[in-house]
């Protein structure tokens, strides 16, 4: 009697369609704990008898040799005895970047999952082996040798050799280039190449750059004209260490090459907050033009520090020279955001002239500090001059970005 009624209740839970309690095991499966720590323990989601189990699954669980409803054990639902279940492409992804690579390893082992299939921002397993903090070059290469796609891109026209250049280190970029064949002169849509991205990436920029440029990297490539339309030597002058521009000029990298303001590498190397001289004069031992069509010392007094303000008066450059704007370097000086007032005492030791730059004190009041203004008040300039817009030194004031109250 219990006998029967056992069977009885067994063919009700495997009718097609009825899977009790599935959906609670597949949230219960990820809050095992650890008995020795009592933390949520991450392996316990990955056991095979929870891992591989799908809410639209019902395939039969083997009962009794006596039950017609057992299938054939030659089945290819069995082995050793136990059901294999097809493996969710999502708990692939989810492995793929945090899982081991044991875990990894035991997925693959189902013949059935398609490693290629792609999820959020159409991405491949792939790209969570790229951006995994467990083991990821060890998950790349079991996932090539298991078949993976290599020549694919996300949604943003990102390819493998894109995320690795931006997110992660030299190691998974030479992976890449050593185990797999990537176009190093892709474009993503935004028209970045993987070179580009590695230059401005967080995590060994110029490691990556270097490795990229011994694959055969183009290094004169620009960055998207949206962006600045620059080159990787622009970049570098600006925003990388000295000993990276070197790296680049000992390449022979286009030195005189201009973005679309028109601005040499040698400008760039101006704006830099950090050893400007340094850079500049790196630039000039390998034959850098300082004949730019705007003055190199009004740049200086604009963008650079007091100290390339200095080195190019010293050269003999004229203090009252002009730029594209007719303006003077006193006037350059006054609208810089670095040590402006020490660069208009400057220029004016060196015999810049005060009245060959009209309206200076409304120049001051718009674009300077609230110390420049002072400084030329002191001087004797009058508070209620006009412009040649009949604007006074106190309406400038109030159109200033800068300390206008």
């Amino acid at each position: 009697m219990y006998l029967n009624s056992y069977i009885s209740d067994m063919k009700t839970l495997l009718t097609p369609g009825h899977s009790p309690n599935l959906e609670s095991c597949l949230q219960s499966t990820s809050q095992h704990q650890d008995p020795g720590s009592g933390q949520p323990s991450t392996s316990s989601c990955l056991d095979s008898s929870h891992l591989n189990q799908r809410k639209d699954d019902t395939t039969p669980v083997k009962t009794s040799p006596d039950d017609d409803t057992t299938p054939d054990k030659t089945s290819p639902a069995y082995d050793d005895d136990k059901v294999i279940r097809p493996v969710d492409k999502y708990t692939l992804f989810k492995v793929c970047e945090h899982g081991t690579l044991d875990e990894l390893k035991s997925i693959l082992s189902d013949k059935t999952i398609d490693i290629n299939s792609v999820v959020n921002r159409d991405r491949t397993a792939m790209y969570d082996c790229i951006i995994s903090s467990i083991q990821p070059e060890e998950k790349v290469r079991v996932l090539i040798s298991s078949g993976a796609k290599h020549d694919v891109k996300d949604r943003n026209g990102n390819s493998l050799l894109h995320v690795a250049c931006c997110f992660y280190g030299v190691e998974t970029v030479e992976l890449l280039l050593n185990k797999v064949m990537v176009d190093m002169e892709s474009k993503n849509s935004g028209g970045y190449t993987p070179i580009v991205v590695a230059i401005r990436s967080d995590k060994q920029p110029v490691e990556k750059v270097k490795v990229l440029a011994n694959f055969g990297a183009n290094l004169n490539v620009r960055f998207p004209s949206h962006y600045s339309d620059e080159s990787l030597l622009h970049y570098a002058c600006r925003c990388h260490k000295v000993e990276d521009v070197e790296f680049l000029l000992s390449k022979n990298v286009d030195i005189e090459i201009r973005n679309n303001a028109n601005e040499t590498p040698i400008i760039s190397a101006l704006r830099s907050s950090t050893q400007s001289i340094q850079r500049v004069e790196l630039l000039l031992a390998k034959g850098a033009k300082l004949d730019h069509s705007s003055s190199i010392l009004n740049y200086a007094c604009q963008y650079g520090s007091l100290d390339s303000v200095k080195y190019f008066i010293d050269k003999g450059f004229n203090v009252e020279a002009r730029n594209d704007q007719n303006e003077s370097p006193l006037m350059s000086a006054i609208c810089s955001t670095t040590q402006s007032l020490q660069k208009v005492k400057l220029l004016l030791d060196k015999g810049a002239k005060l009245d060959s730059s009209p309206n200076i004190l409304q120049y001051a009041c718009q674009y300077s500090s609230l110390d420049c203004v002072k400084y030329f008040i002191d001087k004797g300039f009058n508070v209620e001059a006009r412009n040649d817009k009949n604007e006074s030194p106190l309406m400038s004031a109030i159109c200033s970005t800068t300390q206008s109250l």
